[in-house]
């Protein structure tokens, strides 16, 4: 049997039929495809081509872009075709046309260079249709334009109203306090203190929707000037101890020392923020505390600030941590109908940090409680030193043995913790009979206590009939006792008067009350 040659098992195609072919797949490609020589005139266009400019292949064939195009286009289109040809390259361009029905249309185009083998150059280009693309893109932009139009018109309305609204609001809230100072009977006085609150309560609504407004329009604008930090968080802790007082929760501040006395910042805003974290905290708390903690680094002159609110609430599901700073959402349904709140605070809070090129995290352990944390740069005030005390403490004080007992550990953390910025330093214990047990054998060891600071209310005994017991006993009627309590009532203060207590103070305790009942100690 004769073996096939190679030419016979791979016939070559004739020379004419190749061109044929070659052409057919041009005209089958989807994209169109055509070939320009070194003059700039079509030589070659596939069936795409000729569709996507509505022109017949003929019409086309030995013309150039100037033949179609208004000059100052085909400068364009010449230029970029002499810059494949100078390189030997290929560019990839968006470029703008006109078809023969005068329609803009929006191409890709990749033009490639080639060189046949007599020398005659060629660019070959392929274009992709952009037109329907380019059209939706300015559909989206426009809708985009609407959707912003429509926002701001809405929040410019709801500013307005907000406005509108605050005007008679606060006619109400100042004829019930004129009311108030009047001669009521009890269920008039009840009448009137709900009337005030539910003012207020749609008072504090009416500011976040113009807050919410403000920002949805871009127009809240930060006003960073000096401030005192300390006396910030201070006011912000006193001014909500009564509502925490009124659930029986501690609210407690800790203040990390070192932290500087003045920095740049607005003020306004960021006791706005703080004010909504310790409100949520309450709120959310039943039992136990609500702690505000304040700490940061100094960098360069900037405060690195780091203001933490944790508590022993409720706790927030791992899966709700991040909606719950968006707007109109609480971490359950049935929260906004067992607490209330529109589910605005924490993400009005969120855009004001971000507003000042800050962060605000949350974490949780459900059932446990939550810590919110804002995290925002402060410039420190030149010249700037650690937060000062308003009063000096009496020298004589450094002599004092202090000890402290509260069934808080954090409680005592805290205690110590502004003790040491004093120049002091204290004992601490969990509970009253350890207290009486430290007391008795630093007295029987000739090294008495002079200073007992207690809590008031703790389990088993609390620091009234631990002040009581204390007051039988001769060898401890020079001890002075200090209370620290979240009880805010007038029977409790008198019970502890009568054992002669040096001091009752109501906590949150801020550093300058600290410093105040130190010093008046020491002046007695």
């Amino acid at each position: 049997m004769t073996a096939l040659s190679s030419s016979s098992a791979h016939p070559i195609v004739p020379q004419g039929s190749t061109l044929d072919l070659l052409k057919h797949v041009l005209d089958v490609l989807p994209n169109p495809v055509y070939v320009k020589d070194r003059s700039h005139i079509w030589v070659e266009a596939n069936k795409a081509f000729c569709d996507l400019l509505g022109r017949p292949r003929d019409a086309l064939l030995g013309k150039s872009d100037y033949d179609f195009n208004p000059p100052e286009q085909a400068d364009i289109f010449w230029a970029m075709d002499d810059e494949v040809f100078r390189t030997h390259g290929k560019n990839i361009n968006q470029e703008e046309t006109v078809n023969a029905q005068g329609e803009t249309l929006w191409v890709q185009s990749q033009k490639s260079y080639f060189c046949a083998e007599d020398g005659s150059e060629y660019l070959v280009g392929v274009l992709t249709d952009l037109t329907d693309m380019k059209a939706h893109e300015a559909e989206l932009a426009e809708a985009e334009q609407d959707a912003l139009a429509a926002a701001r018109a809405k929040s410019e309305f709801l500013a307005n109203m907000s406005h509108e609204i605050r005007t008679p609001m606060n006619g109400v809230l100042g004829m019930t306090q004129i009311l108030r100072g009047t001669e009521l009977s009890e269920m008039q006085s009840e009448l009137v203190e709900t009337l005030g609150r539910s003012g207020n309560a749609l008072l504090s609504l009416i500011d976040d929707i113009l807050d919410f407004s403000k920002i949805e329009a871009g127009q809240l604008q930060l006003s960073p000037e000096p401030f005192e930090l300390r006396s910030m968080v201070d006011d912000v802790a006193v001014l909500l101890g009564t509502v925490a007082r009124d659930k029986g929760l501690d609210l407690l501040v800790k203040f990390a020392p070192g932290l500087p006395d003045i920095v740049i910042g607005d003020a306004g805003r960021l006791r706005q923020i703080m004010m909504n974290l310790i409100g949520n905290a309450v709120k959310f708390t039943d039992a136990g505390y609500v702690c505000v903690e304040v700490d940061g680094q100094i960098n360069a002159d900037i405060l690195q600030l780091s203001a933490s609110v944790c508590d022993t609430g409720i706790g927030i599901a791992a899966d709700k941590l991040l909606t719950i700073f968006e707007k109109f959402q609480q971490a359950d349904g049935s929260t906004t109908r067992l607490y209330g709140g529109t589910g605005l605070g924490l993400a009005i809070s969120r855009d004001l940090a971000l507003l000042m090129d800050g962060t605000l995290t949350a974490t949780s352990v459900p059932g446990e409680g939550a810590r919110f944390t804002l995290n925002v740069a402060l410039p420190i005030v030149d010249g700037a030193a650690a937060c000062a005390l308003e009063t000096p403490v009496d020298p004589s004080l450094e002599r004092l043995k202090i000890l402290a007992v509260d069934d808080i550990p954090l409680n005592l953390d805290i205690i110590k913790s502004q003790l040491e910025q004093l120049g002091l330093s204290a004992d601490v214990v969990a509970s009253a009979k350890d207290a009486v047990e430290h007391l008795v054998a630093a007295e029987k060891a000739g090294d008495p206590y002079t200073l007992l600071i207690t809590d008031y209310q703790m389990p088993n005994l609390d620091g009234l009939k631990l002040a009581q017991s204390l007051r039988k006993y001769p060898r401890f009627a020079s001890l002075a006792i200090i209370v620290m309590s979240s009880v805010n009532d007038a029977t409790v203060k008198a019970g502890f008067k009568s054992v002669g207590v040096e001091d009752y103070l109501v906590k949150p305790i801020v550093m300058t009350d600290f410093n105040r009942m130190l010093s008046r100690l020491s002046s007695g």
